[in-house]
């Protein structure tokens, strides 16, 4: 399944400021965790519960440490209280379910160290945010509550466990088959305030799949769309970073599906890399039987960066005037223009 929506989310928390993280989540010395969940669903009979423990088990095993079984002792104890409410409108002429909403707390206590709380909130959508139900789901369907709980997971590891809890929901979420696909959450490049989510991008990249990578370089797109000193500072940390421009080579080297190759030719033009590195890329792409129409069209549109000096990958923009697709022929014959000599 897609998850690249789930590190659209994750990113999004980070570019709202990782850095008002508590002083506590390093938890130094702790190895074991207790946790007490309490679920309230007013919509449903008192015997419904989502595997909310099973999901923070999976998260604190990739930090290294244990969720213990009621009754042990433990070095933390991680409690929350969390209410879902299902979202309900018409479809058909009759009410159905179309997602939920969640709120809540979390505490987390070391002893010794004092107890910090966050306040949780979560939303699914199942209608993207248009309110045109497609699909109408029973107040018990679990689909309309899992994304939910997800988003609340995420709030509740980045607040808490900060840069520790990062890493492990990005590890987290591509292991895991069933987190579904729904929405994305949308935001601006003004919401990247620091260079604080710039590493995180960078393991995505470096350690994910191919779904996360192509998120990464995306939202790393949007972040860098517009103009002003936000955007030259994050290009700014992006060249000064070692080893970036062996990293986009690589993400556009032939052994990466043609999407994630076609994404970081894009970058590599910004990062001011030698045109001749570029065209290479470029024209491998372009004669490539499996590189789909929007690949094509992708690595054509990075050689206009470049003019006449990427003049060697006319030959094989020619070949691509008789594509059958409509777009690719045309941004064949824009980009010909542009870089034949």
């Amino acid at each position: 399944m897609d998850l690249r929506w789930l590190f659209g989310i994750i990113l999004g928390f980070l570019f709202a400021g990782l850095s008002a993280c508590n002083p506590l989540v390093d938890l130094v010395g702790v190895e074991t965790v207790c946790v007490n969940i309490e679920q309230v669903h007013p919509a449903i009979s008192a015997s419904f519960n989502l595997p909310i423990t099973e999901d923070i088990r999976e998260l604190l095993s990739l930090m290294d440490l244990t969720l213990v079984e009621p009754g042990q002792s433990c070095d933390a104890n991680l409690s929350m209280t969390l209410t879902f409410t299902p979202s309900l409108g018409v479809f058909g002429g009759k009410n159905c379910y179309f997602g939920s909403k969640a709120f809540g707390e979390a505490g987390l206590e070391v002893e010794g160290a004092g107890k910090i709380k966050e306040k949780l909130n979560g939303k699914t959508d199942t209608t993207g945010g248009t309110n045109i139900i497609r699909t109408c789901y029973s107040a018990t369907q679990e689909r309309i509550y899992r994304e939910t709980q997800l988003t609340v997971l995420i709030d509740l590891m980045v607040n808490l466990w900060g840069e520790r809890g990062t890493v492990a929901l990005l590890d987290w979420g591509q292991k895991n088959s069933d987190l579904g696909k729904t929405f994305r959450l949308m935001y601006g490049a003004d919401e990247l305030s620091e260079e604080k989510a710039i590493p995180y991008i960078l393991y995505a990249l470096e350690n994910g799949n191919s779904d996360v990578k192509l998120t990464a370089m995306e939202v790393l797109g949007w972040s860098t769309g517009g103009s002003g000193d936000t955007v030259n500072t994050i290009m700014g940390i992006l060249k000064e970073t070692e080893g970036i421009d062996r990293l986009f080579l690589d993400l556009s080297g032939t052994d990466q599906p043609a999407d994630v190759r076609a994404s970081a030719v894009g970058w590599l033009g910004k990062l001011d890399l030698e045109v001749e590195e570029v065209v290479e890329v470029v024209i491998s792409l372009l004669e490539d039987q499996n590189s789909s129409s929007d690949v094509l069209v992708t690595a054509m549109s990075a050689l206009e960066n470049y003019g006449h000096a990427a003049s060697a990958a006319v030959p094989s923009v020619e070949d691509l005037l008789n594509h059958e697709v409509q777009r690719v022929r045309d941004v064949a014959t824009r980009v010909l223009k542009e870089i034949s000599p």
